[in-house]
């Protein structure tokens, strides 16, 4: 999965994604601009989720997410493209 359309389908679920400056991550955000975690996207294993993502999204919405992360951390680095590379 590209990194695109990981972003797509966290913004499908009326969330906010963005880059990090600082480390280029992949961050994940709700409407009030609360960080619910993040993603290292020039590594493989690289996903932090933090509490307030299991308070501010409804279940649905953090299983087809999950899934999308899982899809995007087994595709290989070099198969990964989008604005954060």
């Amino acid at each position: 999965m590209e990194l695109d359309n990981l972003r797509k389908t966290i913004e499908l679920h009326g969330l906010r994604t963005g880059f990090d400056m600082e480390t280029n991550k992949l961050v994940i955000l709700s409407n009030g601009f609360m960080k619910l975690g993040e993603i290292n996207h020039s590594e493989q294993f690289d996903v932090h989720i933090n509490g307030h993502f299991k308070r501010q999204v409804p279940r649905e919405a953090q299983l087809d997410i999950f899934k999308a992360i899982f899809r995007f951390v087994e595709t290989p680095i070099e198969k990964r493209k989008g604005n954060g590379d």
